[in-house]
């Protein structure tokens, strides 16, 4: 029904929106929650906004990309570079929260700001780089656990050789 549509255009959470369609079209709450996720997840209807959609669009072409590609950087890139990229990429990707948004919009704009984050301060600490650069040079992924270990060990074991071939042996 239409107001079904209508309430759910406005951005409302589902949980806060059920008593009322369930009282428009004469259902249980129950009922009436069945029957909307079902719609929800056939696509007839859908829940988000035209920003969400597009932030959500957004965020998984972001998620998609290498850390320097994200930022828009050079490899050679260095601290100031990565500052700026990330405040210009935090504009440019929505990651800024702006008066009106709903709760979904806030926490994808949420996400969109730790994605970059996260590869800015990757790319700032020169362990962190140096442990990115090498899963990306491997083909592994960077986020997973026992990769990080892995490539953590063979930095510092190339670490501990250049100081014993500089004769620092403390």
């Amino acid at each position: 029904p239409d107001i079904l549509l209508e309430v759910l255009d406005g951005g409302h959470r589902l949980s806060k929106i059920l008593p009322t369609v369930a009282h428009s079209v004469e259902l249980t709450i129950s009922e009436t929650r069945t029957r909307v996720l079902a719609l929800i997840q056939y696509g007839v209807v859908g829940v988000a906004d035209a920003k969400y959609r597009e932030l959500e669009a957004t965020l998984q072409r972001l998620q998609g990309l290498n850390f320097f590609r994200a930022l828009d950087l050079r490899r050679a890139d260095q601290a100031p570079a990565i500052e700026n990229a990330f405040q210009a990429r935090l504009g440019e990707y929505g990651g800024i929260e702006e008066d009106g948004d709903s709760e979904m919009v806030l926490s994808l704009r949420g996400r969109i700001r730790a994605t970059l984050e996260r590869a800015r301060d990757t790319l700032l600490d020169d362990d962190e780089r140096a442990l990115y650069e090498r899963a990306a040079q491997l083909g592994l992924d960077h986020e997973q656990p026992e990769v990080r270990e892995r490539l953590r060990h063979e930095l510092l074991v190339g670490k501990g050789k250049a100081a014993l071939a500089r004769g620092a042996h403390a």
